[in-house]
């Protein structure tokens, strides 16, 4: 019999039959939460709306698991395999946001209840999907968000999934909202940049405080402790001699061919890529140089200290996935473009214990995915994106982790890896980012 956690009975005697956002931290069980909910229901119809990496691992194997009576269906794959998804019956019909960009005309009336998964993707409220949900919304009586992490920008983005939970909670439209609670920011180019007015925030908590429940890891469950280390590793002569052109030139030449950097964000990118390797040009080619460094140094953890231990390696770039594809061509990938059934199938594998390794796109794999089963990450690279930071970490150390949580970064001495390292580590932004690097 299924024994929910104290945490998770407070979140579903709070959202029963009600709307509301569950922001409690990543790895404290809110899909679980939610299945309780949705399970204490009526012979319900739920719309499920998540990134298409926890459709499976987490919607559809949690439902199966721990609640047999409700029918569940993923709505993946083509339009045609959606639309015949959509034609079965079932309690729970579970896709991903692209899905609301495909042109589906939804009955309204069908659904009982809408769970928007992750629900920092509505953060855009000029996003298709997000006009999508909105308006599909407002003719469903529950609607529930999920999300650790509701703004990770700036507090404007909090208008968009509060919107979808009370239409108008924060204002008629974005437009009012933004007026209402932001100043435009006069150091700012032409003033596109908007600043919190004074108290705003307490203004806009106040607000919504009595829709929002939310539970931290550690007052609710007893995880083990994260160990962070760092390892340096050094360029090759010919990384070194082009990371320093692209450095104080922002340009270097690679086969007659020039590859620049026109802003200082895409300088730090650039300058990333030489130290992971490779580096793109205009036309998005990748262009590798002759040895790694790092490559080395992970050679060397995996045959070493962590030799026959499962382990999850973040990448950040296309040009690192296909580096370890033809590497380490046995092993798990996640990437963005990957087909659903290819991915879920990695996906098993590695949390079933058949492959050793998996290397996973930062972006593509940060949400909502549970690997247990391992205990150590490696940052193979970084990018500047505190939600990326956040959401990966998360990935081990969760409900069910009964090991240490380490986690390794590769960082290449005297680059910008170094940097980013620290300002993520000291959660600044990419402005704070690079006035630190014009500086030096």
């Amino acid at each position: 019999m299924l024994s929910y956690y104290h945490h998770q009975e407070d979140t579903i005697s709070f959202g029963a039959n009600r709307s509301y956002a569950d922001l409690s931290e990543m790895g404290t069980g809110k899909t679980l939460s939610t299945l309780g909910i949705i399970s204490r229901l009526d012979n319900p119809t739920v719309l499920v709306v998540a990134p298409k990496t926890i459709i499976h691992s987490a919607w559809v194997s949690d439902c199966n698991r721990f609640f047999p009576h409700l029918k569940i269906i993923p709505v993946v794959g083509s339009k045609q395999d959606k639309i015949n998804a959509l034609q079965e019956d079932s309690n729970i019909y579970v896709t991903n946001y692209e899905t609301m960009n495909q042109g589906f005309d939804f009955a309204e009336s069908d659904f009982d209840m809408i769970v928007c998964d992750e629900a920092v993707r509505l953060k855009n409220h000029r996003a298709k999907w997000t006009k999508k949900i909105t308006q599909l919304s407002k003719h469903i009586p529950v609607r529930i968000i999920l999300s650790g992490l509701i703004t990770p920008n700036n507090l404007q983005e909090i208008y968009a999934p509060f919107n979808f939970i009370k239409p108008g909670i924060l204002g008629k439209s974005f437009w009012s909202f933004r007026s209402q609670y932001f100043t435009p920011d006069p150091w700012s180019y032409q003033n596109r940049k908007w600043l919190p007015k004074k108290n705003a925030e307490k203004h806009i908590t106040d607000k919504l405080s009595s829709f929002i429940i939310r539970h931290e890891k550690k007052s609710c469950i007893d995880l083990p402790e994260k160990v962070h280390s760092v390892r340096h590793t050094t360029m090759t002569p010919m990384q070194r001699k082009n990371y320093s052109n692209m450095k104080k030139n922002a340009i270097i030449m690679l086969e007659d061919k020039a590859v620049s950097a026109s802003t200082k964000a895409s300088l730090i990118q650039k300058l990333a890529q030489i130290s992971s390797g490779f580096i793109y040009d205009k036309e998005h080619n990748s262009h590798t140089f002759e040895g790694s460094g790092k490559l080395n140094e992970l050679r060397s953890i995996m045959e070493g200290e962590l030799a026959g231990e499962q382990i999850l390696i973040f990448t950040n770039f296309r040009a690192e996935t296909q580096l370890f594809k033809n590497e380490f061509p046995d092993e798990s990938f996640i990437y963005g473009g990957q087909s659903d059934i290819e991915q879920e199938r990695m996906i098993d594998e590695f949390k079933n214990g058949e492959t050793r390794y998996m290397f996973a796109s930062i972006s593509a794999a940060k949400y909502g995915l549970t690997f247990t089963n391992c205990s150590h990450v490696i940052y193979y690279s970084l990018n500047y994106s505190l939600d990326d930071f956040a959401q990966s970490q998360d990935r081990i150390h969760r409900i069910g982790q009964t090991r240490t949580a380490h986690y390794i970064y590769l960082l290449n001495t005297k680059t910008v890896d170094t940097h980013i390292y620290k300002a993520l580590r000291k959660k600044k932004k990419l402005n704070d980012l690079i006035i630190e690097l014009i500086n030096e």
